[in-house]
């Protein structure tokens, strides 16, 4: 039901974490944060999401509980993934390098052709087999599977006073 709010998961949450913990203020941290650090006025994320700046407003202090559909809307204005928007999860330093990478070169092989495409993929393993050559470490972590977030796993990370 992509309508309806999120108020499922913020029973899950909310039950799983200390008492005064309001999942949608945490939600709306998070959205102002990211906003923020994007140099974004409320009015701009409202316009690229198609939503009034005042529930934009509304969200970011907990007062408006958004649907499915709007969190989907901020998220791609906010250029993240959904799941940023609605966990905790911190990234460390090396993952917000490579998240930044991972994005610089999404944006620049945008329209290429299939062959190309291709290229890139072999050259992609190219690489990874030369990383495991020199740095078996290093190939040891990147085959090793990325962590999949579950219900309540925010609620085990330091949350900011």
């Amino acid at each position: 039901m992509v309508g309806a709010p999120l108020a499922g998961l913020a029973y899950r949450v909310s039950r799983s974490t200390s008492a005064g913990f309001d999942f949608y203020e945490e939600l709306g941290r998070r959205i102002a944060d990211l906003r923020k650090s994007r140099s974004m006025s409320q009015e701009r994320l409202g316009e690229a999401a198609e939503v009034g700046v005042s529930y934009v407003a509304h969200i970011e202090v907990g007062s408006r509980r958004p649907t499915l559909e709007v969190l989907l809307r901020l998220a791609d204005a906010l250029q993240v993934p959904l799941w940023r928007l609605i966990t905790d999860d911190r990234l460390d330093h090396d993952e917000l390098l490579w998240d930044a990478a991972a994005r610089d070169l999404g944006t620049k092989v945008r329209g290429l052709s299939h062959d190309d495409l291709r290229v890139l993929a072999y050259l992609a393993d190219r690489l990874h087999g030369a990383t495991s050559a020199i740095y078996p470490a290093r190939a040891a972590e990147a085959r090793a599977p990325r962590r999949q977030l579950g219900a309540g796993q925010g609620a085990t990370r330091k949350r900011r006073p």
